[in-house]
């Protein structure tokens, strides 16, 4: 439909066009909204990818009290619905007295980087469980300090897993709708917020070109995790 030369599409269409594309990089709200979502996306990937690797690693190597409560709270935020979250954070945030109009970008980048968070460690953690311990303990013993060890022998082992944890996550931030409608302000408002805006009034060409843009973006970001996920595991068999 958003290559349909008509406002009102019809089938099959009588020719193809890229016109409402165009018309959509001049839509400086539509710009803006994908704007929105590459950054908070990208901002809460980030974060998510540097505490989710950390945690993942705590978590299997260590022993402490309270490893169980930790290991159920960091996946919480997966099995808790998007609304209960969205308002829950909402309402934190509020109490601490910060307000949405100032605090938006805050608000969305926080909250999507807490139910995105479990991606990250679920495949990060997995890789690390697997991962032999013996490698590790032998750089010690040849004299690297752990940061050493962690940049020279650790990280390179689950670079996949990590980097399949953060394309998972970033696909799930990039499309999120529920939870970002309880955070979101016109000057933060995303793509899923932007479509789903339009659908309670009107439904313009353009929000067809971009619904499909996201479609796409997604799908490639998938078969990139996938291809990492068949990687990780090939390594771990190894």
């Amino acid at each position: 439909m958003s290559f349909h030369p008509s406002v009102i599409p019809t089938f099959p269409p009588p020719s193809l066009t890229i016109k409402w594309y165009v018309e959509m990089i001049r839509d400086f709200r539509l710009v803006k909204a994908i704007y929105n979502s590459l950054f908070i996306a990208g901002v809460a990937t980030i974060i998510a990818g540097i505490i989710g690797t950390v945690t993942s690693i705590g978590l299997v190597r260590y022993r402490f009290r309270g490893r169980e409560l930790l290991s159920a709270l960091v996946i919480a935020p997966m099995v808790i619905p998007e609304i209960i979250l969205g308002a829950s954070l909402l309402t934190f945030f509020v109490t601490l007295g910060l307000s949405l109009s100032q605090y938006s970008y805050l608000y969305m980048i926080l909250g999507h980087t807490l139910f995105i968070l479990p991606y990250v460690i679920m495949n990060v953690h997995a890789r690390v469980y697997g991962l032999d311990k013996s490698l590790e303990e032998a750089s010690l013993n040849l004299g690297a300090n752990p940061i050493q060890t962690f940049g020279e022998v650790t990280l390179p082992l689950i670079l996949p897993a990590v980097l399949s944890g953060t394309l998972l996550a970033f696909a799930m931030s990039l499309d999120d709708y529920t939870a970002s409608q309880f955070w979101v302000m016109p000057q933060t408002e995303t793509i899923p917020v932007r479509i789903f805006s339009a659908l309670r009034t009107e439904l313009p060409p353009t929000i067809n070109a971009l619904a499909t843009l996201l479609i796409v973006a997604t799908l490639l970001i998938f078969f990139l995790q996938v291809r990492l996920s068949r990687k990780v595991a090939l390594r771990r068999r190894l």
